[in-house]
């Protein structure tokens, strides 16, 4: 595969890590409790920070990691619940944990199957200009090494790419995760799926252009949404920023044509604009 589609099949398709199981729940059998708060994406679009900010709020409770790709890996799903809230701690009243998985944003099974495991779950999701997100995302896999293309390459070979990846596995498709560059910015695909399941009271969508901006106000404005209490000194450090480099014009001009649709679908949807509308 890395012959004719530029990648690296040993680093696209790595499964990431398990969530841990300490050595008392192991015994015991006693796992944690669903968490309150997800981050379902998009990818390359401040989830990280955002979730950095969210663990500096002293009702913060921590517990295993970040991104346990659960909810949208069919792999991962059907393995149980067991498994995933090996990844979390009991609850506790007046606190509160964190799934900040950006694949969730994309998978049509994901809201509901968080619906029906914490049907009172609250929901965050944001979004970046879906161009630079793309280009964004690229850069990542170039670091990473999984990644053999110029960026106009590996947008033309995205499909292909995609197709293969279905072959190599039918429970979960990493070369839609990992090489979807254009795919993963069609925003107006998934929020339904998301709308259908939650409304305005559990579900809050955040641009990221604004929380790169503001990150203080956008973290108050968050935290409210949240119902947590006034945080005066969070974490808002920017994290995983991408690697420096100017993209093609070429590929930027593809870009913006493609997404032209899909922004204007996402603003119908949401009702909104976008801070990101003028460069397509």
């Amino acid at each position: 595969m890395s012959h004719h589609s530029g990648y690296i099949p040993a680093l696209v398709f790595r499964q990431a890590p398990d969530p841990p199981v300490s050595v008392f729940r192991r015994l015991t059998g006693i796992t944690g409790d669903f968490p309150d708060v997800f981050i379902a994406g998009a990818q390359k679009s401040g989830t990280t920070s955002l979730f950095a900010a969210l663990a500096s709020h002293p009702d913060f409770r921590r517990k295993g990691i970040k991104e346990p790709f659960y909810y949208g890996n069919n792999d991962r799903y059907s393995r149980g619940s067991a498994y995933y809230l090996n990844n979390y701690p009991r609850k506790r009243a007046g606190k509160f944990s964190v799934d900040a998985t950006t694949n969730y944003l994309d998978h049509p099974s994901a809201p509901g199957r968080i619906k029906q495991d914490n049907p009172r779950a609250k929901v965050i999701i944001i979004l970046r200009d879906p161009v630079f997100r793309a280009f964004s995302h690229y850069k990542m896999q170039k670091k990473i090494g999984s990644e053999l293309l110029t960026f106009r390459e590996a947008l033309e070979q995205e499909n292909q790419r995609i197709e293969e990846g279905k072959q190599f596995s039918l429970e979960h498709n990493y070369c839609y995760q990992r090489l979807g560059y254009r795919v993963r910015g069609e925003y107006s695909r998934m929020l339904p799926f998301w709308l259908k399941e939650f409304n305005a009271s559990q579900l809050y969508v955040v641009q990221a252009e604004e929380f790169y901006a503001e990150p203080a106000k956008i973290y108050r404005t968050v935290t409210d949404f949240l119902g947590l209490k006034t945080h005066n000194k969070p974490d808002l450090t920017i994290r995983n920023a991408g690697e420096k480099g100017e993209m093609d014009s070429e590929s930027f001009d593809l870009l913006c044509k493609h997404f032209r649709t899909y922004n204007a679908e996402l603003r119908s949807l949401l009702r909104t604009k976008f801070t990101y509308e003028w460069v397509c």
